[in-house]
């Protein structure tokens, strides 16, 4: 993978977020439905399957077009790329501590850091990443705690 050029990288991704969309919405379907049109317990799983769909082909009608055209990377690209995996890794461990932080807080708070740090990681300043973290679980809270009344 060394010699792919960026476009090459998203319109894998692409791909792979489009299978994986398709692969969820198949299982979730199989989910039982609840009486008198309630949604059942497939909803969220398919609406995330959507929307990976729906990144999946954005990436690949954006990226694909220029992976036929590139065949080289630039040490440029290259340097971008580890800057990019080090931001992922860097994600990926803020978001894995999560679940065992939230046992002892509660969910709202570790919710809101998570979302600070990853902002954070994809380089948005600082009192936006604040901003970001605040209202996302402010409105996690009022869609499960207030309007499904799901406790959190």
């Amino acid at each position: 993978m060394r010699n792919w050029s960026a476009a090459h990288k998203e319109s894998l991704n692409g791909g792979i977020l489009l299978v994986l969309g398709l692969v969820i919405w198949a299982y979730a379907s199989g989910f039982p439905e609840l009486d008198e049109g309630y949604p059942g317990p497939a909803l969220f799983p398919q609406l995330i399957a959507l929307g990976f769909a729906i990144s999946g082909l954005f990436l690949l009608g954006k990226y694909l077009p220029k992976a036929l055209q590139t065949k080289n990377t630039s040490t440029e690209e290259e340097a971008k790329e580890k800057t990019r995996l080090l931001s992922l890794l860097g994600g990926i461990a803020v978001v894995s501590i999560f679940p065992f932080v939230f046992d002892f807080i509660g969910f709202l708070i570790p919710l809101a850091i998570t979302v600070f740090f990853v902002a954070l990681l994809l380089r948005i300043p600082y009192l936006k990443s604040a901003l970001l973290g605040v209202g996302a679980t402010g409105a996690v809270y009022l869609i499960f705690n207030v309007l499904l009344n799901v406790p959190l």
